[in-house]
Order: structure tokens, then sequence, then C-alpha cells
């Protein structure tokens, strides 16, 4: 009986009498994409600083002096090659020229000349723009999740035990609930009356949202979330963003409809982070939710009926970047500072505020982390301390 691993090397060998490899740079033949000759040739990154990647000029320096001016808010940046030719053109024509064979011989090029290999889960996809996904053909994260089977989109997560089908389900449902208010026509109005019958009478918010969706799973109900706020986002772009449009609650803004969905599908998000043990990377964009956060103060009274405070606290967050954003009157009795990351995590209630590092003074301040709630509905009490996080894998 022939081995697999045999079997492969023989079939592969059979092609290339056939069909014979030929090197990218040189054109000559190749027993993989780049010659023996042409593979010491390429761009490759020496004498770079250890934090940013640029080239350093002292020759003795690990670290180049802007660096050490202003350290920045990574440790380490790590480039194997320089975006030069003929390494340039591969990636040029794999990103925007649908040639996905290119991948085949980048990716193991690229780990053959990296430090040693990190954790699956350090590896972190970057969202891409919905241009960007038409231009290219394809969204990093989107293909991150697409490599999860049918069954594993079952398992649940630590929001109420919904799975990952309910957790898209529901961003798919109530992104089509955005897109069809801006027509103002009878598909809100058909929408809002059967989420109302249907919750009114007993249903479960994933039963309903079964009925929109069809009841699809797994990796064609990502497809349809996918192709859908791919579209979605072209039409909110070209609306007036102060235009009114309907909401289960109160009317709001083109503006404030779209930056809820960015909040909401921010929130959800995290347990899938979480399930899969992977550490998320936030960027300056969740500003948004602070503000969302920050906005919906009085809010958070009113839904919880209590007595609302005379002054919303003051808030000094530090962004993603570095950069600090300040809201409300300054007070040195009520105030919280910390992380905005962590700031949105207790807002959006995925993370019990014992569960961050936010500094939060005063009663006032106390007692609206214990109460935040950003969304609306009726009143939700936060996560149990310990029970939302990264689950070790």
């Amino acid at each position: 009986m022939i081995k697999w691993h045999k079997l492969n090397k023989l079939c592969r060998g059979g092609l290339q009498m056939i069909y014979p490899w030929h090197c990218v740079v040189c054109g000559l033949m190749a027993e993989q994409g780049i010659c023996s000759h042409c593979l010491p040739l390429l761009p490759r990154t020496q004498h770079v600083c250890q934090r940013c990647g640029l080239p350093l000029i002292a020759a003795h320096s690990e670290v180049c002096g802007q660096c050490s001016a202003k350290p920045p808010y990574v440790d380490h940046i790590f480039a194997p090659f320089w975006f030069l030719p003929p390494l340039d053109r591969l990636i040029i024509d794999y990103k925007y020229h649908q040639r996905w064979e290119n991948l085949a011989l980048l990716a193991p090029l690229f780990a053959q000349y990296c430090p040693p290999p990190v954790a699956s889960s350090q590896i972190i996809a970057m969202p891409s723009h919905a241009q960007r996904v038409r231009q290219r053909g394809f969204n990093a994260v989107y293909e991150l999740l697409s490599s999860l089977s049918d069954k594993e989109f079952n398992q649940p997560t630590q929001f109420k035990g919904w799975s990952f089908n309910d957790v898209i389900g529901h961003l798919h449902v109530w992104n089509y609930a955005a897109d069809i208010s801006l027509s103002d026509g009878e598909d809100w109005v058909e929408f809002s009356n059967k989420a109302l019958k249907a919750l009114g009478s007993g249903s479960s918010m994933n039963q309903f949202e079964r009925t929109i969706t069809n009841n699809i799973k797994g990796k064609e109900l990502l497809e349809v979330w996918k192709n859908y706020f791919t579209e979605m986002s072209d039409r909110f772009a070209s609306a007036d963003p102060k235009k009114r449009v309907k909401w289960m609650g109160p009317d709001m803004s083109v503006r404030s409809s779209i930056s809820a969905r960015h909040m909401e599908t921010w929130a959800h998000a995290q347990e899938l982070y979480d399930s899969l043990g992977v550490k998320r990377i936030n960027h300056d964009r969740i500003k948004n939710i602070v503000i969302i956060g920050n906005n919906t103060f009085k809010w958070c009274y009113t839904v919880h009926n209590r007595k609302l405070p005379s002054n919303t606290p003051y808030l000094k967050l530090t962004s993603p970047s570095g950069e600090i954003w300040e809201f409300n009157n300054y007070s040195d009795e009520n105030y919280i500072t910390g992380l905005a990351e962590e700031f949105c995590q207790v807002v959006t209630q995925v993370r019990n505020i014992k569960d961050v590092n936010l500094d939060v003074t005063g009663s006032d301040a106390n007692e609206w982390m214990s109460i935040a709630q950003c969304f609306a509905g009726p009143a939700e009490t936060p996560p149990a301390p310990g029970t939302r996080k990264i689950v070790a894998r």
C-alpha cells in the first residue's frame, strides 16, 4: 500500500515532467516558484530598527532615533522583505488581479524567513473597506472565518450561550433592518410589525431572527452576511448622514444608525474572538463606540429606573494609537481614566467593570460603570465578573 505522502510526491513529480515549473524571477525551470539562484537575490531586509522595522543609519544601533525619542505602541515590527521587485509584483497581482496561485508561493516564502512561528491565536486579520473588498475580490476577516467548518458554527459563546450561528444571524438580521429603514418603505413597516409580534408573543430573539434568515447556518450564513453588509455599506455611504430613519425605538439619523451597527458588530464580535481564544487588536475607529457609550449616560439611568446625577463623569481615555480622548467637564471627584477599548467593553457589556483596569473614581462614576448599557432594549445586567474572557485553547 502506497502511503499518502509518497503518492503525493509521485504525483507532483509526474506533473512537473508534463508541466515543469518556472522561476517567477528569471523564467528558467525550477522545482519551486523561485529558483535556487534567484532566491538569495530577493530584497531581504537587513539592519533595520527593532521597533518600527525601518532602515537604520547608525552602524551599531538596534533602535532608530525616532523610536528612542518616542517609542511606538508596538514592541516589534518584522518584515522579511522590502516591497521591491519581484515580490511587489507578485503581491499586487495576488491582491488586485486575482492571481490566487501567487499565495502558494508567497506564504511559505514569508514563513521561511520570518522569526520562530507564533501561535495561531496571535495572528490577526486586518479588516478591509467595502470598496477594497470588491476591488481585491476577498476580505481577510471573511477568509479567516470561512475556514471554520459548519459544525464549528454550532459552538456556544459566553454571551447567553449563543452559538456562532446565532451571532452571525443576529448581526445579519439587524443589518437588514437598518438597511431597509433607509428606504422609508413598506419593507420596514412589515419587518418591525413582525418583530414586535414575535417578541411580544414569547419568541426569543434568535427564534425570530431564524424566520428572517430562513434558518440558514454555517458557511452559507457567513456568505450571506458578508455579501449583504458589503453592499449595505455603499448605500449608507451615499445617504444623507442627517436624514432621519425609523428604528424599533425612537427615530435616528443615518449617521447614528450606521454607528449603531458598528457598535453592535464590534460588541458581538468580541464573543467570537473570546471563543476562538484570539486577543483582539483594536484601532481608533472604536471612537464611534466611545462616543455612543458617553452619549447614552442618561439612557443608562432611564432604562434602569435610577436617579440621574447632575453631571456626567469626566472621561480621559487612551486610544489604541496612543491619543488621549477627553469627554465632559473636568472633575477630580467623578472621573474614569484608562484604555478606550476597556471603556467600550464595559458600556457594551462584554466585560464586567471588575475585569478591566479602568480607574473609576467617585460614586457617580462607579454607579454608571455598574449599569452601563449603550444599546437599546430593556435594562440588561452586565456579565458577572470573570464570565466573559478569552478562552485558552
